[in-house]
C-alpha cells in the first residue's frame, strides 16, 4: 500500500512539473492606455475673414458688446465656466435650448465588404487590446472602436487599427439632449481672452445686447 501511495505521489509531480515546464502559459491578453478622454476648454473664435472692425468680439470700445459661447453638453461645464467669468465681474445670462449634443469622434474600421471579413478583423483587433470593439449592427460591415472627445485619443486608436492594416476613418456622434449656452456683456476694458484658462471647446458669436430696464 505504501508503494502504491508513494507511486502515485510521484506520478502528480511528474504531471505538475511537466505542465511547469512543457504546457506553454496562456498570455494575457493585449491591451493599451488611453489618455484621460475629457475636453480642455478652448475659445475658438470667428475666422477674421468673417469678422469686421465693426463686430469685432475682440476689441475693446467704450460701449458694451454681447457674446454668446457654447454650446455646452453638460451643465457642470457651463456652471464652471459662469462661476469663472462672474468671478472676473462679467454679466452673464445662461440659456438652453433642445437640439443634438456632440459627444465625440467616432473612430471606425471601414472597407470590410462582407460579415465574415469583419468578424475576421474583429478578432484580430480584440486581440491586440481593442477590447471594446464591435460590428456595427447597421449598415456596411463597419467596425466601432469607440467614441473619443480627445483628438490625441482618436489618434493613438486609429494609429493602432491602422498599423494592423485596416482603413481608419472618423464621423461624429451625436446624442439628443440639451444644449447650453452663455451669454455675456463686456465692457470697454473686458476683452474675449479673458475665457483662457476655463476650460472644453468652446464657439463665439456677437448677439444683440438685451434692453437695459
Amino acid at each position: 500500500m505504501r508503494n502504491i501511495v508513494l507511486a502515485l505521489l510521484l506520478a502528480n509531480l511528474l504531471m505538475l512539473a511537466w505542465q511547469a515546464w512543457v504546457v506553454p502559459q496562456e498570455s494575457p491578453p493585449k491591451t493599451f492606455g488611453l489618455p484621460q478622454d475629457h475636453l480642455d476648454l478652448v475659445y475658438i473664435p470667428r475666422p477674421e475673414s468673417t469678422r469686421t472692425e465693426d463686430d469685432s468680439i475682440l476689441s475693446s470700445t467704450s460701449r458694451g458688446r454681447c457674446v454668446r459661447i457654447g454650446p455646452f453638453g453638460q451643465e457642470s461645464d457651463v456652471l464652471q465656466v459662469r462661476n469663472g467669468l462672474e468671478s472676473q465681474g462679467v454679466a452673464v445670462r445662461q440659456l438652453s435650448e433642445r437640439g443634438d449634443i456632440w459627444i465625440g469622434h467616432w473612430v471606425l474600421v471601414k472597407d470590410l465588404v462582407t460579415r465574415e471579413n469583419a468578424r475576421k478583423a474583429l478578432v484580430d483587433l480584440i486581440a491586440n487590446g481593442m477590447q471594446g470593439a464591435y460590428i456595427v449592427a447597421e449598415g456596411a460591415p463597419n467596425i466601432s472602436l469607440g467614441v473619443f472627445r480627445k483628438q490625441a485619443s482618436v489618434d493613438i486608436v486609429a494609429g493602432k487599427a491602422q498599423a494592423l492594416g485596416f482603413v481608419v476613418d472618423t464621423a461624429d456622434r451625436f446624442l439628443p439632449g440639451t444644449n447650453h449656452y452663455l451669454e455675456m456683456q463686456l465692457t470697454g476694458t473686458q476683452s474675449v481672452p479673458i475665457l483662457e484658462g476655463l476650460g472644453q471647446i468652446l464657439h463665439s458669436e456677437p448677439v444683440a445686447c438685451p434692453d437695459s430696464a
